[in-house]
């Protein structure tokens, strides 16, 4: 589709910012191991869906999404999902409710941190 060359740019554009936070960015083709490795290559059509691995420095799948193949993956939604994803790390006590960018509110994985969550929003 005419979708991969938007998506390069878009991640290239914004390299720095992943550089920022320590995140190294790889593009893997269609035609590679990694695809049929990840469940994303279409065999009989020779094609890839838009997969998206965020990959933490043991080897483990973080986070990831796979989109339609005429649907582009967003630069901001996978930087915030690597700071969500970075700060829970560095707070294990908290979690990063629906749409949270640093800075914003975390709260506590309990009947009390959800309340109090709540009251403050």
């Amino acid at each position: 589709t005419f979708v991969c060359p938007t998506e390069i740019t878009a991640f290239s554009d914004r390299h720095e910012e992943f550089e920022k936070i320590n995140t190294e960015i790889l593009g893997v083709s269609v035609d590679s191991v990694i695809s049929k490795s990840f469940g994303v290559l279409i065999p009989d059509q020779g094609i890839a869906l838009r997969g998206l691995f965020i990959i933490d420095k043991e080897g483990v799948i973080q986070h990831s999404t796979i989109n339609n193949l005429g649907i582009g993956r967003s630069v901001d939604e996978t930087l915030r999902t690597l700071q969500a994803l970075q700060y829970v790390q560095e707070n294990p006590d908290e979690v990063c409710p629906a749409g949270w960018k640093p800075g914003e509110k975390s709260m506590k994985p309990d009947p009390k941190g959800s309340k109090e969550y709540f009251a403050a929003i």
